[in-house]
């Protein structure tokens, strides 16, 4: 039987799980950069800013599946 909480809750799921799937792919699309960057090519800032980027995608595909 379909409530209506049960047709929302389906779709945040669904929403859900699509958010979850970009942030892994972007995490693997950073990922494959980290490995072809030339990094002593970029400024200190650009350095920092580009790990800064990956730590928080990595953080951020590691708790969107495994909250605290």
């Amino acid at each position: 039987m379909d409530t209506k909480a049960n047709v929302l809750y389906e779709q945040a799921l669904t929403v859900f799980e699509c958010g979850a799937q970009l942030l892994e792919q972007t995490e693997e699309s950073f990922n494959l950069l980290v490995n072809q960057i030339k990094w002593e090519d970029l400024t200190p800032d650009q350095k920092a800013a580009f790990q800064g980027w990956h730590k928080g995608i990595q953080q951020a595909s590691t708790s969107i599946r495994c909250p605290e």
